[in-house]
């Protein structure tokens, strides 16, 4: 899938905080929190699905004492968004609460929270990526480890894994 809300953030994290530097610590800034909601409309293949939802993002972003960026916290809340499958309008409900903290002297990735959390009417929660996850840096490609469960750990799992939700 083209469009996932949750890419956005991340982008945006990943271009703003290039630079790091030492580990003298200077006071936090916060940014946000920036509100937003929207629609969106993809192919999952054989179906088209359209979705809508908000969501809320802030940063906390420390830096060294020559302003060197040394790590961020970015928490991010996406209370339900709604997905509907086009063809045969089964719905799925999307639901996010998490915190990524990055640290630029190990260059680790560190998500704790509920990135996705999928209910499906009459079966509940069907696909989830909950608890901690640990990855080598701000690609996502290497895990380091993880705690809890994890059926969208690889960015490429992330369209296939929704758009099977919704057959």
């Amino acid at each position: 899938m083209s469009r996932l809300r949750f890419l956005a953030p991340v982008a945006v994290a990943a271009m703003v905080f290039i630079s790091a530097g030492a580990a003298t610590a200077a006071p936090p800034e916060h940014v946000g929190p920036e509100e937003g909601s929207g629609t969106f409309t993809d192919s999952c293949g054989s179906f088209i699905v359209s979705g809508s939802g908000s969501g809320s993002t802030r940063y906390t972003v420390f830096k060294d004492a020559a302003g060197n960026i040394t790590g961020f916290k970015q928490f991010v809340s996406a209370p339900a968004d709604t997905w509907t499958n086009q063809t045969t309008g089964k719905t799925i409900v999307i639901r996010a609460h998490f915190v990524q903290t990055w640290d630029a002297e190990t260059r680790n990735l560190t998500i704790v929270g509920f990135r996705y959390f999928v209910n499906e009417a009459g079966a509940g929660a069907t696909v989830q990526e909950v608890g901690r996850i640990v990855y080598a840096d701000r690609t996502e490609q290497e895990i380091l480890s993880m705690a809890g469960r994890h059926d969208i750990s690889n960015w490429d799992l992330i369209g296939p894994v929704l758009c099977s939700a919704l057959e």
